[in-house]
C-alpha cells in the first residue's frame, strides 16, 4: 500500500513539475517577445512584467517538490559524513520533519494570504488591466503543501531504512 501511495504522489509531484515548467516556458516567450518588440518596433507589450511578477513565485513554488524528489537541493554534509549511517538516516529524518514544519506553517499562511486577495479582489500594483494575485499566492501554498508530502514520503522511506536495515548499517 505505502508503494501505491508513493507512486501516486511521485506523479502528481511530477505532473505539478511540469505545469512550473510550462510556467516558465511562457515567462521565458513572453520575455522574448516584450524585449524583441521592444527593440525592433519599440513598442513592448504591455503588463508582460507584472505578469512575470505573478508567475515567478509560481514556477519556483510548484518546482520545489520535485526538486526535493530528486535530491537535487543542496546538501552540506561536511560533518554527517563522519557519523554512522543509522545516526545519518536519523539527523536527516529530524531535518526533513522541521522542514515540513516550517513549509506547512509557510504553505498555511500563503493559503491565507491567497484568501485575502481574493476576498479583497486584491490586484498588482499599478496594473492595468487589473491583475488578480490570489492564484500566484494560492500557488506557493500549493507548492509549500506538496513539498511537504514530499517530506513525509522521504521521512516514512528513512523510518523503513532504519527498521529494515538496522543490521547491514552497524
Amino acid at each position: 500500500m505505502w508503494l501505491r501511495i508513493g507512486r501516486v504522489t511521485d506523479w502528481i509531484v511530477i505532473l505539478v513539475a511540469v505545469i512550473a515548467c510550462g510556467v516558465l516556458a511562457a515567462m521565458m516567450l513572453m520575455t522574448t517577445a516584450d524585449v524583441s518588440m521592444r527593440y525592433l518596433f519599440n513598442n513592448p507589450i504591455g503588463r508582460v512584467i507584472e505578469l512575470n511578477i505573478l508567475l515567478l513565485p509560481i514556477f519556483i513554488f510548484l518546482s520545489l517538490a520535485e526538486t526535493q524528489r530528486l535530491r537535487g537541493h543542496i546538501n552540506v554534509n561536511l560533518l554527517t559524513s563522519q557519523l554512522s549511517p543509522r545516526v545519518q538516516i536519523a539527523l536527516e529524518i529530524l531535518a526533513f520533519a522541521l522542514g515540513f514544519a516550517f513549509l506547512f506553517l509557510m504553505g498555511l499562511q500563503a493559503f491565507k494570504a491567497g484568501m485575502h486577495a481574493y476576498v479583497t479582489k486584491q490586484t498588482l500594483f499599478g496594473s492595468f488591466p487589473q491583475l488578480p494575485t490570489w492564484w500566484s499566492k494560492s500557488a506557493i501554498a500549493l507548492g509549500c503543501w506538496l513539498f511537504c508530502l514530499q517530506y513525509i514520503k522521504d521521512i516514512a522511506n528513512n523510518i523503513m531504512r532504519l527498521f529494515q536495515h538496522s543490521q547491514k548499517l552497524n
